[in-house]
């Protein structure tokens, strides 16, 4: 009797042990799925960074025979860059003191926090878990919940955007207002871009947030009790918006150089509703090409895991599909344009990640 019940007491520790293993292998896989992710975004920033510097070399060989719009456009393009790169630093800030508060476990001053960001690449072993090469602190929730929220380093964050939104657009304004005299625009075309531009502008807070979370307020939707793993593809979409309206500047500028310089610098965009989705829930996006022209809408498509889809007349491609896995899930793309002057065809490949949870 006795040898029974120490077979059955053997098998329901053993039982235990797989069922507790295996439920933090799932965990950590899907921890691992939100760093799949910001670096996925991290990866189409770099991207977008090189095709911005790209557009500028070209623009800087077209606008020899238009040296007042050339000494115009080349110097709001280095201000541009200023504003940007310089928002992305204090974007990083948010990143990095949110690995050192989560991964120390404790309160800190922001001064506490800048200084012992200095140290985070000296100290690895301190951060970084030696097997995974992951942060220690990814799954931990109370953290960020103190400083982004309870600290309201996330309401910092969020006046931030919204400051830098204006910005942008004044600074928008006043760029095509300046440049409208050499680059012989109508009263009515600068008017058209300065409203184009309000509408398209990638980095900003509005209340989409709203559709898909019961928090009151933005900075709750996004850092209450949310994993500090979850945060960091947050924060770096946040940059992504901010170069996204970065690469758009720049290509709208070109134009008024000479709508034909801006060549072979294609690449798809997708801006997806939600990064991590449940299980059963459709996966929504919109999608469009960087460095589009209207001239191109007919000529052009972006292939979505092998399916070719053309373009609405604003240049568009809408997207949605039901996930069949749970886990990271992987869209691979596909820019392919013809231009219709030189009948060159332009082919450029991009993908995004997103995490599907049970």
């Amino acid at each position: 009797m006795k040898s029974k019940v120490w077979f059955f007491l053997f098998w329901g520790l053993v039982l235990i042990v797989i069922y507790v293993s295996f439920n933090l292998y799932q965990k950590k896989s899907f921890m691992d799925g939100f760093f799949d992710l910001d670096s996925s975004i991290q990866k189409s920033n770099e991207k977008m960074y090189n095709a911005i510097d790209d557009t500028n070399k070209v623009l800087v060989s077209g606008l020899d025979n238009n040296p007042e719009l050339k000494k115009i456009i080349l110097r709001k393009i280095e201000e541009l860059r200023v504003i940007i790169d310089d928002f992305s630093d204090q974007v990083d800030f948010y990143k990095k003191g949110l690995m050192v508060v989560c991964t120390h476990g404790k309160k800190m001053t922001n001064e506490e926090i800048r200084n012992e960001i200095n140290l985070i690449e000296s100290k690895k072993s301190f951060y970084f878990d030696s097997r995974t090469g992951q942060p220690k602190a990814s799954k931990d929730k109370d953290w960020t919940t103190w400083w982004m929220v309870e600290q309201h380093q996330g309401d910092s964050l969020e006046l931030l955007v919204r400051n830098t939104h204006k910005k942008l657009i004044h600074f928008y304004n006043e760029t095509i207002k300046e440049c409208q005299i050499p680059a012989k625009l109508k009263d009515d075309e600068v008017a058209q871009k300065i409203n184009k531009f309000l509408n398209v502008i990638a980095l900003k807070i509005d209340d989409s947030w709203k559709e898909t979370s019961d928090k009151n307020t933005w900075v709750e939707s996004r850092f209450d009790h949310m994993p500090f793993a979850a945060c960091m593809p947050t924060l770096e979409k946040i940059k992504s918006d901010a170069r996204a309206t970065e690469a758009f500047i720049v290509n709208d500028l070109a134009k008024l150089v000479n709508p034909q310089i801006v060549k072979d610098i294609f690449y798809p965009i997708l801006n997806a509703k939600n990064g991590c989705i449940t299980q059963g829930e459709k996966f929504k996006a919109q999608l469009a090409l960087g460095s589009f022209s209207t001239q191109l809408i007919k000529t052009s498509y972006i292939v979505i895991n092998g399916k070719k889809y053309y373009l609405n007349e604003k240049g568009l491609v809408y997207y949605e599909e039901i996930p069949s896995k749970v886990g990271v899930n992987e869209i691979n793309m596909e820019a392919v344009v013809l231009n219709p002057l030189t009948g060159e065809t332009t082919r450029s490949q991009s993908s995004f990640q997103y995490q599907v949870k049970k």
